[in-house]
């Protein structure tokens, strides 16, 4: 740490290099854990290898192993070009943000569906307010997402 700190000048500034330096690791771990969860409902190819629980530390050891291969494969793009990683990423991130609104979209767009029903966990009166902040939001991010 003080090593960090002479380099860098302050104790704040020591500490947000501590927080990025680990911020990689804690991606790993819960896209793993995501993968993992993919695997266990059967939604990816390979699912039973993914989705399999080491015996002995009882952790999805193979959901690591499979998103730290990816994102190395991944990572090997930007040597061939930054271009190509640049673009990769952008329609990818894109693509989430389309994932991700899709169903809060269609629930804006049906929300009188009489069929409905809430589940456990809801915001009660505040529900179709924040619905349509979201939708309004994703509308506003992603024609900057695809610059």
């Amino acid at each position: 740490m003080r090593c960090c700190i002479r380099k860098f000048g302050s104790h704040s500034s020591s500490y947000g290099w501590h927080v990025l330096k680990w911020l990689p690791c804690f991606q790993l771990v819960s896209a793993s854990r995501i993968f993992f969860a993919y695997g266990r409902d059967k939604a990816l190819p390979g699912h039973a290898w993914i989705s399999r629980v080491s015996k002995r530390t009882h952790t999805p050891n193979n959901a690591s192993l499979a998103v730290f291969v990816l994102s190395s494969a991944f990572g090997v793009i930007s040597i061939g070009s930054d271009t190509a990683f640049q673009a990769f990423f952008s329609g990818s991130t894109l693509a989430g943000q389309i994932g991700y609104i899709l169903p809060v979209l269609g629930r804006c767009l049906y929300e009188d569906n009489p069929e409905y029903t809430n589940g456990p966990f809801n915001l009660g009166r505040w529900s179709k307010t924040v619905r349509r902040v979201a939708v309004a939001w994703n509308f506003f991010v992603m024609p900057m997402a695809s610059l």
